[in-house]
């Protein structure tokens, strides 16, 4: 496939050693979902990313992005799939310090679209999350140990909690959780999720700081990102014995008809 490195369309592209993405982490990205040829959501995500650099007081100018991002989708003639935005600073460090004026490092691109597991199971993390950068950072380890951690109990995603024990989000969504027909989420220590803004600007949502018992006892589960928009969970393990099986979607359903309706059609 075709990808922009640096404003420059090719087919491959490499990164110095030096490079303090590489390096340290340092710098942000999006993952945006591509229906139908169109990117999903674009602006919000483009103003995330914004936000994300201005955090991180990473110049950039931003005024060939979104047409580069629309033109590699019809390059790449992807019909579905998933466009990835990475920026970061390139070459330029004393140190963890970034050298004054340190150039930027750009990735733009496409992947085909994630197969999900038709059975999906969650597990509680053993891992603390540490505090969160609240936006797509590249340095994402607490969400890769996440993500093996899971795979070695052969489940699709942990659930991360923090220092209080309090439910923060899984390796890669925002969570929530139903019960009695109320709707909650965490604000705990999340990245800033867009298709949980939007949930969260068109439901009643409860904003809350509880623990895993909350899941246990909750009627429907479900997680949501901007490349699976949401999914129910199917199962939980709690504490490594206690499992339970969640048979209710109907909230979830509805919310799904809500999102496809919004961003899809």
């Amino acid at each position: 496939m075709f990808l922009y490195h640096n404003n420059s369309l090719t087919t491959e592209a490499t990164i110095s050693i030096e490079n303090r993405g590489f390096l340290f982490g340092d710098g942000a990205f999006e993952t945006c979902l591509i229906y139908q040829q169109k990117i999903i959501n674009l602006a919000e995500h483009l103003k995330r990313l914004s936000s994300a650099l201005e955090y991180l007081a990473i110049n950039y100018d931003f005024s060939q992005l979104q047409q580069q991002a629309e033109n590699l989708v019809k390059l790449n003639n992807l019909e579905h799939g998933i466009l990835k935005i990475q920026i970061s600073r390139d070459v330029g460090s004393i140190g963890y310090l970034p050298a004054q004026n340190c150039p930027t490092t750009t990735i733009l691109q496409n992947f085909l679209p994630r197969k999900m597991p038709q059975h999906i199971k969650l597990i509680m993390s053993d891992r603390g999350l540490c505090g969160s950068f609240p936006f797509k950072s590249s340095n994402s380890l607490p969400y890769v140990l996440a993500k093996l951690d899971a795979q070695k109990k052969l489940a699709f995603d942990s659930i991360l909690v923090n220092h209080h024990q309090h439910i923060c989000e899984t390796g890669s969504a925002n969570i929530f959780w139903v019960k009695n027909g109320h709707i909650f989420t965490s604000y705990n220590n999340l990245v800033l999720g867009l298709v949980r803004n939007i949930i969260c600007q068109n439901f009643t949502v409860h904003l809350v700081a509880e623990n895993w018992q909350s899941l246990q006892g909750a009627d429907e589960v479900f997680i949501t990102n901007s490349i699976i928009l949401l999914k129910s969970i199917d199962t939980i393990e709690f504490a490594n014995k206690i499992i339970k099986n969640y048979q209710q979607t109907t909230v979830a359903q509805k919310i799904v008809s809500f999102l496809q309706e919004k961003l899809l059609l």
